[in-house]
């Protein structure tokens, strides 16, 4: 059975969100799981859905913005079996819509308050039923269960390195990379289970990376975000110590401050913050090159994009094999 199958049926939960009077969703909008991406807006605080092989000056298929959904500054967001997750930087929380949210719609959840220790949330993932919190001033990794409400504290938090910003996890490794703020511009790779005070597995002190703000993984590379190098950085995934990139993307069309990434079959999205716009790459290109598609113009409302995921279904943590990896 492949993951695809796991997930075929639709979850009881979204059954019901779907059922709710005046849960203003816009079920005709949204895409089927994976066709959509979804882009987290610094700037004009909304979270906007495009096609996933969208290009230039489109509109987005749905957007979910305006005073009922609490977003202020969103810096994050990841997909859930049944819902959307937000890392809402300066409202000290993460809020969850239903999965095809659509305009002025109040959080399904909202997981805030002394005991989460959130403080200005960043970069999240789901994994499993699992999820993944980093926070610049709060617990710098917080891990919930998905469906963790209010003032709950967390499963468990990794301390070992404070303000944590990137997360990438994949089978039983966990990537993370911290706030610039830090002066540390290493990776560190953790197991996916850490906390307290855990060591790290090890170390990639990418040769110069000046902020590795976004990470995502294949199974042999770990493809980086280098934000003030104006670059995406392809390492291998089971790089440590001082290493040279295997591949290096530049575009100086348009690839400026580089904040998240994430890789879909053999192309990496890549939301660069200063040209307010999602550009998409082949995995394999290598040098100045141009972009296979841009999303970008007054149309989209991209402003500030911190952060770009695609709609598939998360991960399942399934038991790793003998070849180190998942399950297919």
């Amino acid at each position: 059975m492949t993951r695809a199958d796991r997930w075929i049926r639709i979850p009881l939960a979204l059954l019901l969100t779907l059922a709710m009077p005046g849960a203003n969703i816009a079920a005709a909008a949204a895409l089927p799981p994976g066709q959509e991406i979804a882009v987290a807006n610094f700037g004009n605080h909304r979270v906007q859905c495009f096609a996933r092989d969208a290009a230039g000056n489109v509109t987005p298929t749905r957007s979910i913005a305006g005073p009922d959904t609490l977003l202020n500054q969103p810096n994050g967001v990841a997909f859930g079996v049944d819902a959307i997750f937000v890392a809402n930087h300066e409202g000290r929380s993460v809020l969850a819509f239903p999965r095809e949210a659509d305009g002025n719609v109040a959080p399904l959840r909202v997981l805030s308050g002394a005991l989460t220790g959130l403080g200005r949330a960043t970069h999240l993932r789901v994994y499993g039923d699992e999820l993944f919190v980093a926070t610049y001033d709060g617990a710098p990794l917080a891990v919930f269960d998905v469906g963790a409400s209010g003032n709950t504290a967390p499963k468990r938090v990794l301390n070992t390195i404070s303000s944590v910003y990137g997360i990438a996890i994949d089978g039983e490794e966990m990537f993370l990379s911290r706030h610039p703020d830090t002066g540390d511009h290493a990776i560190y790779v953790f197991a996916r289970t850490a906390a307290g005070t855990d060591a790290p597995l090890r170390v990639i002190q990418g040769q110069s990376l000046n902020f590795p703000a976004g990470l995502a993984l294949t199974p042999t590379e770990l493809i980086v975000a280098d934000y003030f190098n104006h670059a995406v950085r392809v390492f291998d995934r089971s790089a440590s110590g001082v290493t040279a990139a295997l591949r290096v993307i530049e575009d100086p069309a348009g690839l400026s401050n580089p904040i998240e990434v994430f890789h879909r079959d053999d192309e990496i999205y890549v939301a660069a913050r200063a040209s307010n716009s999602i550009r998409v790459y082949g995995i394999g290109d290598h040098g100045s090159v141009v972009a296979r598609r841009v999303i970008a113009g007054a149309a989209t409302q991209i402003d500030q994009p911190l952060a770009l995921v695609d709609s598939a279904f998360p991960a399942a943590s399934d038991p790793v094999y003998a070849d180190g990896f998942e399950s297919p």
